[in-house]
């Protein structure tokens, strides 16, 4: 028996340009493994991008209507640079991208334009984990003493890819529905 698609079934999703391993693989040995995961809720290595455009909850003829946006983009391959550990609001502990930040506005806005749907303010960087119960103060000084020192990470961004996320106890798990590759 074969099951019907629920157009009105929505999934969390969201587009975004995912990291090569061989950088998550760094990040992680250089920072990650620093992270004290009973206080901050630390992303997967696996699971670390740059968000481009936050969809929310969306239905599968939204999900197609991403697709599609995903399709127009008119972006030949870029590099991005990884420099330097900050934060938002004494919650979120991320990595700043210091080169390609030009190139991933433009996507991004051009993300929102086309599907009307994209969630929040664009400001690119890779998300490497929450503080769930550091004073903030405790947080800022952290964050200080990590930001320290880190050698600059390179890559080639190929492709934008559309997630569903979903999440579970043990945090989200990021599936990609549909990948683009950069181009002219």
């Amino acid at each position: 028996m074969q099951e019907k698609l629920d157009m009105n079934e929505t999934k969390r999703v969201f587009i975004a340009l995912p990291l090569p391993q061989e950088i998550q693989e760094k990040i992680w040995e250089s920072t990650g493994k620093k992270l004290p995961k009973g206080q901050l809720s630390v992303v997967d290595k696996g699971n670390l991008h740059v968000t481009l455009c936050f969809l929310g909850n969306r239905t599968p003829e939204e999900q197609k209507k991403a697709e599609h946006a995903l399709e127009k983009i008119k972006q030949k391959p870029f590099e991005v640079g990884l420099f330097g550990i900050s934060h938002f609001d004494k919650r979120v502990l991320f990595l700043q991208i210091t080169s390609g930040a030009g190139e991933l506005e433009k996507i991004s806005m051009e993300l929102a334009e086309q599907t009307g749907m994209c969630e929040g303010k664009f400001h690119s960087h890779v998300t490497l984990a929450r503080n769930k119960k550091m004073r903030p103060e405790e947080f800022v000084k952290f964050v200080e003493k990590l930001g320290k020192g880190k050698e600059k990470l390179v890559f080639l961004a190929k492709e934008t890819v559309l997630f569903e996320s979903r999440l579970s106890p043990r945090g989200a798990v990021y599936a990609p529905v549909f990948s683009k590759e950069l181009e002219e």
